[in-house]
């Protein structure tokens, strides 16, 4: 029935709908509140400690995650019990690094040549650079940028923000929202020697966590990808209750113009595919850290291919790629990820199947068609 009631994930201490901290809406998604996500609302952000060299792009994320008290079990000759303790504080850490620059021949499937950017050595720039990209006058500039002239003599730049505060930025012609402690990268290629106009730039990313913790479970990672493009859409990589989000958005800055770019997850990495470009190209992944309620992961039985993964859904493993989200939308917030990802899918399925029927039935009558009769003089 049209009125019927949604049903919603629970979670959280209290195992209400969307953990308290969310509405159902149609269709039993949580839309959730302010700074909380996941697929029950159970993850809410929280602001990382982030570490970095001045000749590396690359980061280190520092989280506390230790908020739940040991066990110990105290005897005696008459009997024994169990009685809670503090525990001492334990950290996760996530890595994220700039693996390689790989030229690749779509045409004969193999690479034309590779730069390895952990050989490179970077150092500080300008970032009022970022200008060049930055469409909104009142986006944010860069916290930081590290540019290196490659040994191709391309040059590569990479700029890091962390909003502090609800953000919102213009980029490719979409607007993007971001939550709170957000981490925001923009990498820019400048001039790359593309042997032949054919060939695409494929960019690999990298990510990983450890614990501080010597009694640490094992790390966890999913994806979703766009059932229609097959671009991840979002990955996460989970460690002790701690959730590191990565999200991708699918449109890059190619020669100044917005355009479609692929994105996949292979062997631990996320390989962005970047089209053929005489003189710039420009990519824009964020992370958001986010944290269980009871630093446990978000557990629930609901989920959907647009939606954030829940930690729980994930195969066990060391290292997982951090992308997410290449299929944002022009308006886009980490907040409502499950409502904005169903509408815009909805209306991409529609579309596709409208396409479908039309082409389906123009071929039908084009074949089936009975020829006119002609008349006998």
């Amino acid at each position: 029935p049209g009125d019927a009631i949604p049903t919603c994930p629970t979670g959280g201490d209290t195992n209400q709908q969307c953990s308290g901290h969310g509405t159902c809406v149609r269709g039993g998604v949580c839309q959730c509140f302010g700074s909380f996500s996941g697929s029950s609302c159970a993850l809410q952000t929280t602001e990382p400690l982030i570490t970095s060299s001045n000749t590396s792009p690359n980061i280190q994320i520092s989280i506390i995650t230790s908020n739940t008290p040991s066990i110990t079990t105290s005897s005696s000759s008459s009997s024994s019990s169990s009685s809670p303790s503090p525990s001492p504080s334990s950290f996760v850490y996530f890595d994220l690094s700039i693996a390689q620059l790989q030229e690749y021949d779509p045409l004969l499937q193999q690479n034309i040549s590779t730069i390895n950017l952990a050989d490179i050595v970077f150092s500080n720039v300008d970032t009022n650079s970022a200008s060049t990209f930055v469409n909104s006058s009142d986006s944010p500039l860069p916290d930081k940028a590290f540019g290196a002239t490659l040994p191709n003599n391309s040059t590569f730049t990479a700029y890091l923000w962390q909003f502090k505060t609800q953000t919102t930025y213009e980029f490719a012609g979409q607007e993007i929202s971001f939550v709170p402690h957000t981490i925001k990268y923009n990498f820019e290629i400048v001039f790359w020697p593309f042997q032949s106009s054919h060939n695409q730039l494929r960019l690999f990313l990298f990510s990983s966590s450890s614990s501080s913790s010597n009694s640490s479970s094992p790390s966890s990672s999913s994806q979703s990808v766009d059932p229609i493009t097959g671009n991840v859409q979002w990955t996460t990589l989970t460690l002790n209750g701690a959730s590191l989000y990565g999200r991708y958005l699918d449109y890059a800055l190619i020669d100044d113009r917005s355009r479609k770019i692929n994105i996949q997850a292979q062997d631990g990495y996320t390989i962005l595919t970047i089209p053929f470009f005489f003189s710039r190209a420009t990519v824009d992944p964020d992370y958001t850290i986010l944290l269980s309620n009871s630093y446990s992961t978000d557990s629930t039985s609901s989920q959907d291919s647009s939606s954030p993964p829940s930690p729980s859904s994930s195969s066990s493993s060391s290292s997982s790629s951090s992308a997410t989200n290449g299929g944002r939308s022009n308006k886009t917030t980490p907040t409502m990820p499950i409502a904005v990802g169903v509408s815009c899918g909805v209306v991409v399925i529609v579309v596709a199947v409208i396409s479908l029927l039309y082409f389906k039935r123009k071929r039908f009558l084009t074949k089936y068609r009975k020829p006119k009769r002609r008349e006998v003089p």
